[in-house]
């Protein structure tokens, strides 16, 4: 049952991208962090399937919200400020880095600013994103 469970969570994060629904408010809903997952006894129920398999659907697909749409974790780099978002458009990000695919994501949000819940899960994002890039 609840591996079903974690192949409908990734299915509808699919969905979710095809809608254009996923944006930066998607880091206080997903769980990122697998520590809470894991059980000490062996007759409790185990979530980590679903975290495992949110987290592999976040390595492997495009799910990054960007201003043009998504990009897969190997293209995003997370701003530490705003401010840097203008000074470095995605077109000359791409020229920095040597990728037409890579682009700013959450672009709504910086690290530095983030409230803290958000910042919480930063710790686990910045797992999934390739690098980041800080002013």
């Amino acid at each position: 049952m609840i591996n079903l469970l974690a192949e409908f969570a990734v299915d509808s994060l699919i969905c979710l991208r095809e809608l254009k629904l996923i944006d930066a408010s998607i880091l206080k809903i997903i769980p990122l962090n697998g520590s809470g997952f894991k059980v000490k006894d062996i007759d409790q129920i185990s979530f980590e399937p679903i975290f495992r398999a949110i987290k592999n659907k976040m390595f492997t697909e495009e799910l990054f919200p960007t201003k043009r749409g998504y990009v897969s974790c190997e293209n995003a780099y997370w701003a530490d400020a705003l401010h840097l978002m203008p000074i470095f458009s995605d077109s000359q990000l791409a020229q920095l880095f040597t990728n037409p695919k890579v682009s700013w994501v959450f672009t709504t949000i910086n690290r530095n600013n983030a409230d803290s819940v958000v910042k919480l899960y930063f710790i686990a994002v910045k797992s999934l994103t390739e690098d980041q890039i800080i002013d």
